[in-house]
């Protein structure tokens, strides 16, 4: 089994970082994501794997250590296999090639309805670890909630 605590103390390093990063390139919501900055400047000095930036607006966006954005995919369940088939095999699965920024629709392999995430169909899910984003009336605020050491940790961001 892998020692939890690297893991942990990467994602404790870089998850302020991630906040902070977000606040200095700061853009609307139609100007793309320089994901290869991200990576480069936030990403790879911490050792990680994926950024999770939020916008102003709580748009999540993942960004990976090459600089893609990473598309939003659904879990193939029993409702949609009834519908596009065994393992979802009529709907859309997401390519190999992530797309080039925010506002670039995720690649697909060819096939009908949602985006399905591919590389989770004949695995069985081990843990689920939900990040929660709050933004609210009233301030410029986000408060970000996440299981860390069995512990539930906030951060607060305000602009």
């Amino acid at each position: 089994m892998l020692n939890p605590v690297p893991t942990l103390k990467r994602i404790a390093l870089t998850l302020p970082l991630i906040f902070l990063w977000s606040c200095a390139v700061s853009q609307p919501v139609t100007a793309p994501i320089d994901g290869k900055a991200i990576a480069e400047k936030v990403i790879r000095p911490n050792s990680g794997t994926i950024a999770l930036v939020f916008d102003e607006n709580g748009q999540a966006i993942v960004v990976s250590k090459e600089g893609q954005i990473v598309p939003a995919c659904q879990v193939c369940t029993p409702e949609l296999e009834r519908k596009y088939g065994p393992q979802c095999a009529k709907a859309r699965k997401v390519s190999e090639t992530p797309a080039a920024n925010a506002n670039s629709k995720p690649p697909a392999t060819p096939g009908d309805g949602p985006l399905i995430c591919n590389k989770l169909i004949g695995t069985s899910v081990q843990a689920v670890k939900p990040i929660t984003m709050l933004k609210h009336t009233g301030s410029d605020c986000m408060t970000f909630f996440f299981e860390l050491g069995g512990v539930t940790q906030a951060f607060e961001y305000c602009w």
